[in-house]
């Protein structure tokens, strides 16, 4: 889980378990009701490849061909694809309709769906947190504010007031927006001030909307589901994710500094963002969001396979 949670389990199939019984395991060890059967995934995962996998896949299998996949499927460089070892993690399926998570929020089900809230929110601040989310700085902060009115509710013994909330900046905001904008050559001593500066006004900032969330004095719960409800605004939520690269005409004129554009591809079923990690978030409305993010809508019912190899 993006949490960190762990569920132990032993198997007597041994390595022909297989991925239906893992879930089973999970499901039943985390007390998820039935209606969660399809909202959660087994995946198997690095930081160089993600992989949701089906019900028959076995995943002992999967792990003694990883670094096939990883060969095949990345351009990860071979001493990183020799070190690199996957975890099982259990994720949003990425096929789940985000109209059938609305639902999940039901006040009269809360009992039931209130361990699927929890994860479906930790996965979100995940993703929002480590930036796989090409938001708007206004996001950021909105998003800040109430991730830290719901550490405050859920973490009374912390103390977590308006008033110190400098502690808690790398927990609720990804490291770019706590960073000075790079560039030029510049002193350590000054590269410490803009830092002091990027923290003043990100704390000024989750201040203001800290506390407009945190007057609304609603449990943890409800703040989770808020969370969740801005992340649904977003064409994005819930896409997997791929690294990629776009090809670039040749031009004998740049041969020495001629290579592909490396994006991310994120992709749910109703659309396909190109997103360019080294471009920091702009507005959609400004001309040179396309730069940053092409939005492309999946029409009709297309039917995707899932992970791109069969075992």
């Amino acid at each position: 889980m993006k949490e960190g949670e762990s569920v132990q389990a032993v198997y007597p199939s041994g390595r022909f378990t297989t991925v239906s019984q893992i879930h089973e395991t999970v499901m039943a060890a985390l007390g998820l009701p039935s209606e969660a059967v399809d909202c959660f995934s087994i995946w198997l995962s690095s930081k160089h490849l993600q992989l949701q996998l089906k019900s028959y896949h076995l995943p002992c299998k999967l792990f003694k061909k990883w670094k096939d996949l990883l060969s095949q499927y990345t351009n990860t460089a071979y001493d990183d694809i020799c070190q690199d070892e996957p975890i099982l993690t259990f994720q949003r399926n990425t096929f789940f309709p985000l109209k059938e998570e609305r639902k999940m929020i039901d006040p009269k089900k809360k009992s039931e769906n209130e361990k699927a809230i929890d994860l479906l929110y930790n996965e979100a601040v995940f993703n929002v947190t480590k930036t796989r989310y090409p938001l708007e700085e206004t996001d950021y902060h909105e998003l800040a504010g109430i991730q830290a009115a719901t550490f405050a509710v859920e973490h009374p013994g912390e103390g977590l007031t308006s008033g110190n909330l400098h502690p808690y900046l790398q927990t609720f905001y990804p490291p770019h927006l706590l960073e000075p904008p790079t560039g030029g050559q510049k002193s350590l001593l000054k590269l410490f001030r803009q830092r002091s500066v990027e923290h003043s006004l990100a704390e000024e900032k989750l201040r203001g909307h800290f506390e407009k969330v945190a007057s609304k004095r609603l449990s943890a719960h409800n703040l989770k589901i808020l969370y969740l409800q801005y992340c649904w605004s977003k064409p994005f939520y819930g896409s997997v994710m791929f690294h990629g690269q776009i090809e670039r005409p040749f031009k004998a004129v740049h041969i020495l500094t001629y290579s592909d554009k490396r994006v991310t591809v994120a992709l749910n079923p109703h659309c396909l963002h190109i997103l360019d990690s080294k471009s920091p978030p702009v507005s959609s409305h400004t001309p040179s969001a396309e730069k940053q993010r092409i939005h492309c809508p999946i029409m009709g019912n297309t039917h995707f396979p899932g992970p791109p190899f069969s075992y």
